[in-house]
């Protein structure tokens, strides 16, 4: 986002503004109707009412767009515009009037947050099994498995009157079966 305020009179009027979304819609949406209505304007309270209809009605995101969501990122693309209007308003001197009906609690949504980095710690019974740190820990089966003692299904018998089945794959696709010869 991006405006341009000119001095005329006591007051600083919107000359030239720039509001593009990227990340809301698979293409990055220019806000072109609240541009030309923020251009002309007075930066106050009541141009941050106005644009923020204006701006409800310019940025449309489809009901099928990519990653879903699409109320949140509507209401997020507002939210961006006013934290815009709260920094532009407090970074400019000359707007002590606009400052004052900004509410303080409204300020806060433009100051830095600063979380302190995150500090964990894990603690867990070390129990000895006679085996070094980056010494080959020894399977349980491995000894049946050398020994050629390791049952597998293909090595219990046959029930009485079990069969064996085998897959009888096609050389020709689609081609009409007339016998098999087993």
């Amino acid at each position: 986002m991006r405006v341009f305020l000119e001095k005329k009179d006591d007051d600083l009027v919107v000359a030239d503004a720039s509001i593009v979304y990227g990340g809301v819609a698979p293409l990055s949406i220019a806000a072109r109707q609240t541009k030309e209505y923020l251009i002309g304007k007075t930066w106050n309270q009541e141009l941050l009412q106005g644009a923020l209809e204006v701006l409800r009605s310019d940025i449309i995101i489809k009901e099928d767009a990519p990653g879903g969501m699409v109320e949140f990122r509507k209401s997020l693309s507002l939210s961006f515009f006013f934290k815009f209007f709260l920094w532009v308003s407090q970074e400019m001197d000359e707007m002590r009037s606009i400052r004052e009906e900004i509410p303080l609690s409204h300020i806060s949504a433009i100051k830095p947050f600063e979380r302190p980095s995150a500090v964990g710690s894990q603690d867990y019974e070390i129990v000895k099994q006679g085996t070094s740190v980056g010494s080959p820990e020894i399977h349980l089966s491995s000894r049946l498995q050398v020994t050629v003692e390791a049952e597998y299904a293909d090595d219990t018998p046959l029930p009485p009157d079990g069969l064996n089945a085998a897959l009888v794959l096609s050389r020709k696709p689609h081609a009409c079966i007339i016998s098999v010869d087993a």
